[in-house]
Formats: C-alpha cells, structure tokens, sequence
C-alpha cells in the first residue's frame, strides 16, 4: 500500500475526512470534538491513521533505500563542489577587494590634486585681478 492509498483511504473516513478539507479550521475542530464528547474516539483514529501513514512511509523508505542512498552520496558530491565553488568565490572577492582598493588609493591621489589645482587656479585668477586693480589705482592717481 502506498502513501497516496494511505491518504486517499484516511480522507474517505469518518471522523478523519474533515483534515483533508482545504478550509479546515484547528479551532473550530477542537471546539467541535469536545462539545460531542468524542475525543476518545476521534483521538484513536487520529492513532490509527498516524500508524498507517508510519507503516506506509516506512515500505517507502525499505523500498527505496538504495535509491535514497545513492542520493545522500549525491548531495555530499555536490556539498565538495559547492565548497570549492565557496572558496573560488571567496577568492575572487578577496581579488575584487584588492583591486578595488587599489584603484581608490589614485582616484583619491587624483581628486585631491584636483581641488588642490582648483584652488590655486582661483587664487591665481583673485591675484592677476587684486594687481590689475593695483595696477589700475596707481595709474589713475598719477592722473589725479
């Protein structure tokens, strides 16, 4: 017997088909079962059901042992390769990290410069003007 028959067989009972409705609603369940006084009863079924599922999944899992571990083998392939992708990865950040602060050392070297010329170009263009004004007054008090 399979886990679907299981299932299917579970949500045709009585008592135990109200779990398989898409609108089931814990509170109300609960609420339901102790009003009738039928807890016992319902709570051997759900017994019942679990040990049927368990038996179900079981088979499943005798069945399918070479299969499963054949798979677990997989997945610890696939975890060394993900290491080795894991530490290429790292690597590269670690490459990326590098050249990127190798790159910020000139680009800030360059932008300082630059506010530096900056400065100097307006300091020079403030004193051509203050000595053509200089220039300007001496000439004209020689005419006053």
């Amino acid at each position: 017997i399979t886990t679907d028959q299981v299932l299917q067989e579970l949500s045709q009972q009585e008592g135990l088909n109200t779990f398989f409705k898409p609108d089931f609603q814990i509170e109300s369940f609960t609420s339901q079962v102790f009003r009738s006084g039928s807890t016992s009863a319902v709570a051997s079924k759900l017994n019942a059901g679990i040990k049927q599922l368990d038996q179900a999944i079981n088979q499943k899992v005798d069945s399918n042992c070479d299969e499963l571990l054949s798979q677990i083998s997989n997945i610890s392939q696939l975890e060394i390769i993900l290491d080795v992708f894991k530490n290429g990865v790292e690597s590269l950040q670690n490459s990326l990290n590098k050249i990127k602060s190798e790159l910020a050392e000139p680009y800030n070297v360059i932008k300082t410069r630059t506010k530096q010329l900056q400065r100097i170009t307006e300091a020079s263009e403030l004193l051509r003007q203050i000595i053509r004004f200089l220039q300007l007054s001496d000439k004209l008090r020689r005419y006053l």
